[in-house]
C-alpha cells in the first residue's frame, strides 16, 4: 500500500516523519502537500478536487518543498529521478531498493522573514474557501505578491483588498469542474524589508516548537500547520498565514509555541472515561441470562452477579 510511507516514523525511531503522515487528513495544509506531491511525482493521484496541478516538474516541486520546510524527498519512477537529479537544491544522499533518497538544501521549520507580511482583508463567502483561494495563489503565483499574506496582524502591517484573476479562471460558478480562483492584491503591496534576524535553537515536539532569536520585533515564519488553540509566550501572535501557517513577532528572544487543547477535547476524553467507567460497571453487575437464545423484551431474564446468583429482571 501507498499509506506504509505513513510508517517512515516507526522504522525511523521518529526521526523521520511523513508528509502524508502529517497532512494527510483534517490538516488545512492538506491541498499544499497534494499540490508538492504532484510536481515531485510522475504520476501524482491528485485527490484534491478543483486544484490546478503541475505534475512531474521538479523546478515547481524544490519551491513547494522549500515553503513547505519538508527537508527529504523520496522518489521511486525513472522520470521522476531524472527530475530530482536536475535540480542543484537537491542532494542524492543514499538509494534503498528502488527508491533514491535525496535531501533539500536549506531546508527550515523555523525561519526568520525578509519583508513584512501584508493582511488581507476579509470577502464575503465560504471563509475555508476564501483562504484555501490566497493560499493556493500565493503558493503557486508568488509573483504576484510582494509579501507573504496574513489572515490578521499587527495594526503595521498593510491591509489590502484581493480579487479574482479572471484571466486564470476555468469553468463558470456552479460547474462541478471549475478550479478554485487564482486571487491577486487588489492594490499595490509596500514591500517593507525586516532586519536580519538568526534564528537558532529549534525544537520542534509533537506539541510545541520552541526556537531563540537574536533580536525581536522581526516576525519570524513558523512551518506548522495553523490552528486556533495554537499558544505562544514570548512573542505576539500566532497570526494565520499562507499556506495554512504561522508568523510569530517575538516580544522575547525566546519563544515557545504549545498546541493546547479545546473545550471539545475535553467533552470527548470525558465521554471515554464514561465509556470505561460503564464497562466496569456493568462487568460488576454481572451477565444477563435469557430465557430463550432469542432474547426480546418480552421474554424473562435474570441478572447473574459476578458471584453466581441469580435474581429476576
Amino acid at each position: 500500500t501507498t499509506m506504509a510511507l505513513m510508517l517512515l516514523p516507526h522504522w525511523t525511531d521518529g526521526c523521520i516523519a511523513s508528509m502524508e503522515g502529517l497532512f494527510f487528513e483534517a490538516s488545512g495544509t492538506t491541498p499544499y502537500h497534494f499540490l508538492t506531491a504532484a510536481a515531485m511525482s510522475e504520476s501524482s493521484s491528485n485527490p484534491v478536487r478543483q486544484l490546478r496541478y503541475v505534475n512531474n516538474d521538479a523546478a515547481v516541486g524544490v519551491q513547494h518543498m522549500h515553503d513547505l520546510g519538508v527537508k527529504y524527498l523520496m522518489v521511486r519512477t525513472d522520470k521522476a529521478k531524472a527530475e530530482a537529479r536536475a535540480q542543484d537544491d537537491l542532494e542524492l544522499i543514499t538509494t534503498s531498493g528502488p527508491w533514491e533518497i535525496f535531501q533539500l538544501r536549506d531546508a527550515a521549520i523555523v525561519e526568520p522573514l525578509t519583508v513584512q507580511p501584508v493582511v488581507v482583508e476579509e470577502r464575503s463567502g465560504d471563509q475555508r474557501e476564501r483562504n484555501l483561494e490566497v493560499g493556493t495563489s500565493w503558493f503557486q503565483r508568488q509573483e504576484d505578491w510582494a509579501a507573504i499574506p496574513a489572515d490578521d496582524g499587527p495594526a503595521e502591517w498593510q491591509r489590502v483588498p484581493v480579487e479574482v484573476d479572471l484571466d486564470a479562471r476555468v469553468g463558470e460558478p456552479g460547474d462541478r469542474s471549475r478550479n478554485v480562483d487564482y486571487v491577486v492584491p487588489a492594490e499595490p503591496i509596500v514591500a517593507v524589508p525586516l532586519d536580519p534576524v538568526t534564528v537558532s535553537n529549534v525544537d520542534v515536539a509533537d506539541q510545541s516548537i520552541s526556537f531563540e532569536v537574536d533580536q525581536i520585533g522581526v516576525p519570524v515564519l513558523v512551518r506548522v500547520s495553523y490552528f486556533p488553540t495554537w499558544k505562544v509566550e514570548g512573542a505576539d501572535g500566532p497570526y494565520r498565514v499562507a499556506p495554512n501557517f504561522m508568523v510569530v513577532v517575538p516580544t522575547s528572544n525566546e519563544v515557545t509555541l504549545t498546541y493546547s487543547k479545546t473545550p471539545l477535547d475535553w467533552f470527548f476524553y470525558g465521554l471515554t472515561f464514561i465509556g470505561i467507567a460503564l464497562c466496569f460497571y456493568w462487568r460488576r453487575r454481572g451477565d444477563v441470562r435469557y430465557d430463550s437464545d432469542r432474547p426480546s423484551w418480552g421474554r424473562p431474564a435474570a441478572l447473574v452477579a459476578a458471584d453466581g446468583s441469580e435474581s429476576d429482571l
